[in-house]
């Protein structure tokens, strides 16, 4: 894919990381350091890093107990909490997690029965 790009032109800034997105383009800092550099661009697309949105899950896990004060029973996982994705796929997760509720077959990661 990078030989590609290249092929094409685009030119590839490595070791900087976005610092600020300001009109007409933006500016990089050298992951090291080093001087920051300003780049032209009319646009912006962020590409970011696709992991999952997990913390309340590991957060409420511990105190999905039976006896819980707080009534927790169970703690599911479904859509960003699994994989980020686009908008759609997220609100399709929670549509089937609450449609297949009522009939006892969601996937459970942590179930505690009553």
């Amino acid at each position: 894919m990078i030989r590609r790009l290249v092929e094409r032109g685009v030119n590839i800034v490595r070791l900087k990381r976005l610092a600020e997105i300001h009109p007409g383009g933006a500016r990089l800092a050298c992951v090291y350091g080093g001087p920051d550099i300003e780049i032209a661009a009319d646009g912006v697309v962020l590409v970011t890093q696709r992991e999952p949105r997990d913390g309340l899950y590991f957060d409420l896990v511990p105190h999905a107990q039976p006896s819980s004060p707080a009534g927790i029973k169970s703690v599911d996982r479904i859509g960003d909490c699994n994989a980020p994705n686009i908008i759609a796929t997220a609100v399709y997760a929670g549509h089937r997690y609450a449609r297949e509720l009522d009939e006892g077959s969601p996937v459970q990661v942590a179930h505690f029965p009553d």
